[in-house]
């Protein structure tokens, strides 16, 4: 079975505004973060999910794959719907940056998306509902989510922390 290269790691200037997990920390502590830019496409789920899995073995942290996977699928899927809807008609929709770092005692999973609308959190879809789960999932299975706009850009990030220890 052959395995995939380790993502590059990120550049500082990847993505517009600050990253909470760019903390001004001697290179020795730094925390390890790779990004990857995602056009907003249905197919970008799994790209997104292939990047993980690849930082993830590259980084130790498998015995992550399975939350992580899942919380980043629904980070991602959000983050597409958001850039779709913001989208004027007949422009193409902005892409979507996921974020992966490998902090001290989290794994950092952050979804960078053009829409300035908050995420709809604690909305309880019916049994019959075909949308309304994600936060429900990205909520039970991490240690702790959350979103916020980037102060002087457009958008939002949501992210979600698993612990590593």
């Amino acid at each position: 079975m052959s395995h995939a290269p380790c993502p590059p790691p990120a550049r500082p200037d990847a993505i517009p505004g600050p990253s909470h997990a760019r903390a001004r920390t001697p290179a020795a502590q730094r925390p390890r973060t790779t990004r990857l830019e995602m056009r907003a496409v249905s197919t970008a789920p799994g790209r997104a999910r292939a990047f993980l899995r690849a930082a993830l073995a590259c980084w130790g942290l498998t015995a992550l794959t399975d939350d992580a996977e899942a919380i980043t699928s629904e980070l991602v899927t959000n983050g597409i719907t958001a850039s779709q809807q913001a989208a004027p008609a007949g422009i193409t929709p902005a892409p979507v940056w996921l974020t992966i770092t490998d902090a001290t005692a989290e794994l950092l999973i952050d979804v960078w998306d053009p829409s300035p609308e908050p995420p709809v959190a604690g909305h309880v879809p019916g049994t019959w509902d075909e949308n309304g789960r994600g936060l429900l999932i990205v909520k039970a299975l991490s240690h702790r989510w959350a979103w916020y706009h980037l102060n002087g850009h457009a958008g939002k990030v949501v992210w979600a922390a698993l612990l590593t220890r």
